[in-house]
């Protein structure tokens, strides 16, 4: 009887393990199934004997080799490939409002190329451009982008060949909330022909600079060409609305393919300028797709000046204020600073520009404006154009002409005397 006894305890314990044993099991699945590893959803754990999935940078790798089988990001929650941005990326769906781009494309390269859009700080300058990051939504052609409330969105859209990854066409948009804009493109080839005459022989790098503006000057589409293979010819694709070229030969100072500021200021640090007249046209104003420019270097060109010698740059500042304890700062005058020279203009009462105002001095506002230099222009003759720009920027013999008429119309005209005139303006 005790053994009957001993046999029956042992079984229902076996029994009763048994089964807790299979309660537990199913729990465990059942909390692994309601609380899935980060990254996993209950129905795409994968089982551990299978191959895990390749980490981005591998298939990258594949990519590179297998370049045909590349594609554009295309995530539904694109992150942006904009460095430099202080926002902090946050879903499209977290935003208040939500605004489209649609995208209807016709002509020449249809299907060859992915569009990526960048978002410039409207706040930044010209010269320093910051685009932030800003995370959208992208299907085939239709872009969704999040938008805060009274906010104008600025895009710059990329068109990048899929193969050469080359920029070949930009377009630019402003975005508010709740709208959606239909951008239709037709986008044809244009031909240029670019003719080159006189000696560059003279400088180190003279490159041909080919940009094409779209809607912002901010976002040019550059190209740089070798000068030495004659005549130049350039084929570009492009929206016919916003074929705006402008051309120039530079002498690329440091060799990197690049310019360092949009008007090569050769006033400015050294840095690239340019070597010949410049020239711009407007490509789709008629139906013709070809179209010639002809260049002509300034030292060697018959009907334009030369390049002057940095000893000889002058620059025309902001007015200085007229100091009565200084009598110097009473006159207009040169100074020179290292081996450049500075044209000051006084300002303020009692002063010898009196004369000249600007808005500022007009409605007693603090300071001075450049408006003093356009006033006494104004005031002489001498048209703010083009030509006075560019004799500027370059720093060209011409620029001493113009010089030479303000000295001639302050003393001569006005009677008022002008200090430190450098020898070189003296003939």
């Amino acid at each position: 009887m005790k053994k009957l006894f001993q046999f029956l305890f042992f079984t229902f314990f076996i029994f009763t393990l048994t089964l807790t044993t299979f309660s537990c099991a199913n729990i465990i699945d059942a909390l692994k199934e309601a609380f899935p590893p980060p990254g996993k959803s209950g129905e795409n754990i994968q089982d551990e004997n299978t191959e895990p999935e390749k980490p981005n940078d591998v298939v990258d790798d594949e990519q590179d080799k297998n370049p045909e089988t590349e594609k554009p990001n295309t995530d539904g929650n694109h992150q942006g490939s904009n460095s430099g941005g202080s926002d902090t990326l946050k879903p499209v769906e977290s935003y208040p409002y939500k605004s489209t781009v649609n995208f209807t494309i016709t002509g020449l390269v249809e299907g060859t190329y992915f569009i990526e859009p960048k978002f410039p700080d409207p706040d930044s300058s010209n010269e320093n451009i910051i685009f932030k990051e800003r995370a959208f939504t992208q299907d085939d052609k239709s872009y969704t982008f999040g938008i805060d409330e009274n906010e104008l969105l600025y895009i710059v859209f990329d068109f990048i060949d899929i193969n050469t990854k080359e920029v070949i066409m930009k377009h630019c948009v402003e975005l508010k909330q709740e709208q959606t804009l239909e951008e239709v493109l037709n986008i044809i080839e244009f031909n240029t022909t670019v003719n080159v005459s006189g000696s560059y022989n003279n400088y180190d790098n003279p490159k041909l600079l080919f940009q094409v503006f779209p809607k912002w000057d901010n976002f040019p589409l550059q190209k740089i060409y070798d000068v030495t293979t004659q005549p130049i010819n350039i084929s570009i694709k492009w929206a016919e609305e916003y074929a705006v070229p402008y051309l120039v030969i530079f002498n690329d100072t440091d060799n990197d393919n690049d310019y360092k500021n949009l008007y090569f200021n050769r006033d400015h640090n050294n840095d690239d300028y340019a070597i010949s007249n410049l020239v711009h046209g407007s490509h789709g104003t008629d139906n013709s797709t070809e179209f010639t420019f002809n260049l002509e270097i300034f030292d060697s060109a018959t009907l334009l000046p030369s390049l002057l010698d940095e000893s000889q740059f002058i620059e025309i500042i902001h007015p200085v204020e007229y100091n009565p304890s200084d009598e110097t700062t009473k006159h207009y005058r040169f100074e020179k600073t290292k081996s450049r020279w500075t044209f000051l203009i006084p300002a303020g009462t009692g002063s010898d520009g009196e004369f000249i105002t600007c808005y500022k001095c007009e409605n007693n506002l603090e300071g001075h404006s450049g408006d003093h230099l356009w006033n006494l222009l104004y005031t002489i003759g001498i048209l703010h154009d083009e030509e006075f720009k560019n004799a500027e920027r370059n720093q060209t013999t011409e620029w001493h002409n113009y010089i030479k008429q303000i000295i001639a119309y302050l003393q001569d005209e006005r009677g008022l005397t002008v200090n430190n005139i450098p020898d070189f303006l003296q003939n």
